[in-house]
């Protein structure tokens, strides 16, 4: 019974080895790390005013690691940008968070933040009126849920493309800048019938028929040879040849042949 057992540990121990020597069951290597250093290089700079170069640090930092201190960190760096929606949008998601893992501390910091970006919160309304069947909008290249035409949408201040396609259709775009002072509504046309595209195959091209090349001219009388009267013909005789010995005589023969 004791030889079973020390059996059965050593090919557990075994396994074991095995599972941590596995890449399949490891953790992605250094990503913590990385992450820890980008938010120290973020903090530095956001510490130092240059809030432009922090806020990329925050977003790498969180791709590799979700940190509630590193999402508030973030949301205050947007904040700063001017980037005053998308801000405060995170700012309230640190404060579900907070709330759910009883950190009442953090909760209230962030909903504060929150609150206070309430009254520098700017909307965009995309106002369909006729809109085409699959017609797809989409606001700085994120597809805006047809539920959400016609309402209100905080966003950032500043420039945001909208484009509007659908099947058969022309495509629409605008360039909307949405100012610190106030709110802006977008009034989508109705979009224009494409135009119908050329065929794919042309028509092959008429080709016209060669012509012939004319036969060579005879050549002139003068180049010809003469005839003298020692010529002597040649007169076929059943298939053999004999020379006639006179003019006359070739003559009635090739005329009795």
């Amino acid at each position: 019974m004791k030889r079973r057992s020390t059996r059965c540990s050593a090919a557990l121990g075994a396994s074991l080895v095995l599972l941590r020597a596995c890449p399949l069951f490891a953790e992605p290597e250094g990503d913590a790390e990385r992450a820890r250093a980008l938010f120290k290089d973020g903090r530095a700079l956001a510490a130092s005013g240059s809030y432009a170069e922090a806020c990329p640090k925050f977003e790498q930092s969180l791709k590799l690691d979700v940190g509630i201190g590193t999402k508030f960190n973030l949301a205050d760096c947007y904040e700063h940008l001017g980037r005053t929606a998308t801000a405060r949008t995170l700012f309230l998601e640190v404060a579900a968070t907070a709330h759910e893992s009883g950190q009442s501390e953090r909760e209230e910091a962030a909903t504060a933040r929150a609150k206070a970006l309430e009254t520098q919160i700017h909307t965009l309304v995309i106002d369909v009126k006729v809109s085409s069947p699959k017609q797809e909008i989409r606001r700085d290249g994120i597809v805006l849920e047809p539920a959400k035409w016609g309402a209100p949408e905080p966003v950032d201040p500043g420039f945001h493309e909208i484009v509007v396609t659908a099947p058969g259709k022309k495509r629409w775009h605008a360039r909307v800048e949405v100012p610190l002072s106030g709110d802006v509504t977008v009034q989508i046309p109705a979009l224009e019938d494409a135009e119908p595209a050329p065929s794919a195959v042309a028509a092959p091209a008429a080709v016209a028929p060669a012509k012939k090349p004319a036969p060579p001219e005879p050549p002139p009388p003068e180049d010809r040879p003469a005839a003298t009267d020692n010529t002597v013909p040649i007169i076929l005789y059943g298939g053999v040849a004999r020379r006639a010995s006179t003019a006359h005589r070739a003559t009635s023969t090739a005329t009795a042949i």
